[in-house]
């Protein structure tokens, strides 16, 4: 059996035949030989069979085994021939040899002419047969005409007839006149009348006047007054000063103030010191002074202890009390033993010794030898009423 006879996993290293990232959906995305007696999941490893990676399902975070000989991601480990993950732009972050002769799918393996990664929709991952007479939505499935989704840049990933009249949407479809996506507050996901006579913020809500979502470069995406007399942060509605989304590497989108004194959270506003946000590689983004005597959450703020940061589910975004004595998953909820989220890499923030009975969460930190020992022991502890 060849190397390209074997899917390659985009998200998260080797595979083993048939793994797939589902982002939404029973399966969503799969492509598993038939001979495959287990599925295999793309962001967790080994599959009690049908397993995907759901948003929210059972079996999340399981490993796989190490004799599998097959490729490994683009955002994830070492490529093997191929593979890629754009995130933004034209192959954005491949490793691809130049013998390749196709197009490889960032998120789906190869390409079958018009995939799409859809992150929400019926049509979550479609796999669009040759024949599709027209675009595939890289977000929402098929295109309504006009429909985008502009990560980064001018119409970044535009699909758009020239008879739309209308703007359209990046993340919704078409646009009622102010459409937003608000990932957070209480206008989520807002369908506003055409009578708004301001612009609305893409991730927020209203805009507060100059507000962007940078995700990478100059202003992405930027609808900006222009006496807008301060910068406005991407994620968090105006800027204090210095504050940054740095989604990739050193920096990446920073508007920061030269004068400003302390280091601003990526998705949190001001740190409280030593928060981080490691979306890709060794502590991306991360500004942690050397005095912080906690651990601090990359997504929440500081841990109170256990926090856990569950993407879906009953304990979204939990503050979990200190009393709590088990460990909770970073994605899932509550940790089934072994649980872990590898961001990056072959077992990306993972610091799991191997005589360590049960794994460590890869968003939570804090699984250097010592710590996971040190929470064992307060576990004991408590179970033993000290």
């Amino acid at each position: 059996m060849g190397i390209r006879d074997r899917w390659l996993c985009a998200l998260r290293g080797r595979f083993q035949r048939g793994c797939a990232r589902c982002a939404v959906g029973s399966n969503a995305g799969v492509r598993v030989a038939r001979s495959v007696p287990t599925r295999v999941c793309a962001l967790r490893g080994r599959f009690q069979r049908g397993c995907a990676r759901c948003a929210v399902g059972s079996n999340a975070g399981v490993r796989v085994a190490r004799s599998v000989p097959t490729r490994v991601c683009a955002l994830r480990g070492r490529f093997q021939r191929g593979c890629a993950r754009c995130a933004v732009g034209s192959n954005a972050g491949v490793r691809v040899a130049r013998s390749v002769p196709t197009r490889v799918c960032a998120l789906r393996g190869r390409f079958q002419r018009g995939c799409a990664r859809c992150a929400v929709g019926s049509n979550a991952g479609v796999r669009v047969a040759r024949s599709v007479p027209t675009r595939v939505c890289a977000l929402r499935g098929r295109f309504q005409r006009g429909c985008a989704r502009c990560a980064v840049g001018s119409n970044a990933g535009v699909r758009v007839a020239r008879s739309v009249p209308t703007r359209v949407c990046a993340l919704r479809g078409r646009f009622q006149r102010g459409c937003a996506r608000c990932a957070v507050g209480s206008n989520a996901g807002v369908r506003v009348a055409r009578s708004v006579p301001t612009r609305v913020c893409a991730l927020r809500g209203r805009f507060q006047r100059g507000c962007a979502r940078c995700a990478v470069g100059s202003n992405a995406g930027v609808r900006v007054a222009r006496s807008v007399p301060t910068r406005v942060c991407a994620l968090r509605g105006r800027f204090q000063r210095g504050c940054a989304r740095c989604a990739v590497g050193s920096n990446a989108g920073v508007r920061v103030a030269r004068s400003v004194p302390t280091r601003v959270c990526a998705l949190r506003g001001r740190f409280q010191r030593g928060c981080a946000r490691c979306a890709v590689g060794s502590n991306a983004g991360v500004r942690v002074a050397r005095s912080v005597p906690t651990r601090v959450c990359a997504l929440r703020g500081r841990f109170q202890r256990g926090c856990a940061r569950c993407a879906v589910g009953s304990n979204a975004g939990v503050r979990v009390a200190r009393s709590v004595p088990t460990r909770v998953c970073a994605l899932r909820g509550r940790f089934q033993r072994g649980c872990a989220r590898c961001a990056v890499g072959s077992n990306a923030g993972v610091r799991v010794a191997r005589s360590v009975p049960t794994r460590v969460c890869a968003l939570r930190g804090g699984c250097q030898r010592g710590w996971q020992w040190r929470e064992r022991d307060v576990y004991k502890s408590q179970l033993m009423g000290h």
